[in-house]
């Protein structure tokens, strides 16, 4: 008898259980292997207004990562499509908004050495040098990248931001005020 009700038990445990509705974390719905163009990009643009609808992107922080990893998947297992660059590009801004500078300067190379007609490219060759500079404190790779955005589109809006950096670069903030007093 006491084997009856314990096999019933387990039966409708296993039978209740069954019935429930099991919830999948929207943001890891498909094995990155596995994931289409298209729900590659679903997943990235509901990352992205989860982040968007978030007061401190602190608070996303496991959002955050998934975006710049699926990013950079998108990236390199899609590297035609057109929208290839654009995913690259806010996935190197994700990464720098976290702290993950080398990622951030990493994933902003590739959309400009991969898609040099992309017309952010200028801007993420000198959201390289302004990481370097400013958060990875490298000023050789801070001028070398500033010194592209020069030389290579001196017609784009950034290139005079790029040569007032290149001018001020390693300056302290006192040698800035005094430079600026002595110039008025």
């Amino acid at each position: 008898m006491k084997n009856f009700f314990f096999l019933l038990t387990l039966c409708a445990v296993c039978l209740s259980a069954s019935c429930q509705r099991t919830e999948i974390n929207d943001t890891a719905q498909t094995a990155p292997e596995t994931r289409t163009e298209k729900t590659a990009l679903r997943e990235i643009d509901k990352l992205e207004a989860k982040l968007r609808k978030a007061k401190n992107i602190k608070d996303e922080m496991p959002a955050a990562q998934e975006l710049v990893k699926l990013s950079e998947t998108f990236g390199k297992k899609y590297p035609l499509h057109k929208k290839s660059p654009d995913v690259l590009f806010k996935g190197g801004d994700v990464a720098r908004g976290i702290g993950n500078y080398g990622k951030a300067v990493q994933l902003w190379g590739q959309v400009w050495r991969n898609y040099p007609d992309y017309g952010r490219a200028p801007d993420a060759v000198f959201m390289q040098a302004f990481t370097f500079e400013n958060n990875l404190s490298d000023l050789e790779n801070a001028k070398k990248y500033y010194r592209r955005v020069i030389e290579d589109y001196p017609e784009h809006p950034l290139h005079e931001q790029a040569l007032t950096a290149l001018k001020n670069l390693g300056k302290s903030p006192e040698e800035l005020i005094r430079e600026f007093q002595k110039n008025e």
